[in-house]
C-alpha cells in the first residue's frame, strides 16, 4: 500500500497528478473544494471542506484538483486503500491582529471586547490565576445564554468571532485574555 503525501502553498485551482482511493485533507485555513478525476473528467467532489475531511472514493482517480480562495499552504494524504494518518495538522497562519494576548481587568463591572466586522477568530482565555469562573456572552439582544470560562479555560469563538463579547464575574481583579485573528 502506497501512502502519499502533499503540502504546498498556491491560490486558486491546482491539479495534483496522484491516484489512489483513499484522500483525506490534514491542513489548510479556510474551506477549499476538492475533486476527483481520471484523465481530463472530474466525478466527485468535496465542497467546501476543512482539515481532517477524508473520503473514500467509489473508484480509481488518477488526480486531484485543490481550488483555494487565498494563498495558503494545503497538506492531504491519498493513499490506494484505507491507510493514512489519523493526526490532524493544524496551522495557525492568518493575520494576528492583537500582536500579544490582550488582557482585560474583569471585576464586577463586565469588561467588553469590541466588535470587528474583520475578525475571523477569536481566542478567550481566563486567567489560571482567577479565583471564580467568569461569563462570557455575545452582546446581543435576545441572546440569554453564556459560556462559563473557569480558571484557566480557553474558548475558541470562529461561529460569530466578529461580535461584540462580554466578560462577567463577581472577583474583582480577575483576568481575560484574547487574540484575535482577522
Amino acid at each position: 500500500m502506497q501512502i502519499t503525501t502533499i503540502e504546498e502553498t498556491f491560490n486558486g485551482a491546482k491539479i495534483f497528478p496522484v491516484a489512489g482511493r483513499y484522500f483525506r485533507l490534514l491542513a489548510t485555513l479556510n474551506a477549499v473544494d476538492v475533486e476527483f478525476g481520471v484523465g481530463n473528467k472530474f466525478f466527485e467532489k468535496l465542497a467546501g471542506v476543512e482539515a481532517g475531511a477524508w473520503a473514500k472514493v467509489a473508484r480509481e482517480f488518477t488526480h486531484v484538483r485543490v481550488r483555494t480562495s487565498a494563498s495558503e499552504t494545503v497538506k492531504f494524504v491519498v493513499t490506494d486503500g484505507e491507510a493514512g494518518y489519523d493526526r490532524l495538522f493544524v496551522a495557525v497562519a492568518q493575520a494576528v491582529t492583537s500582536a500579544a494576548p490582550a488582557s482585560a481587568l474583569v471585576g464586577p463591572a463586565p469588561e467588553v471586547v469590541l466588535a470587528a466586522g474583520s475578525r475571523k477568530r477569536v481566542i478567550f482565555r481566563s486567567d489560571p490565576a482567577n479565583l471564580e469562573p467568569m461569563a462570557l456572552y455575545p452582546t446581543v439582544a435576545g441572546v440569554n445564554a453564556a459560556i462559563f470560562l473557569y480558571p484557566g479555560d480557553v474558548w475558541i469563538e470562529d461561529v460569530a468571532p466578529s461580535l461584540e463579547w462580554t466578560a462577567n464575574t463577581g472577583e474583582t481583579n480577575a483576568a481575560l485574555h484574547s487574540i484575535t485573528f482577522s
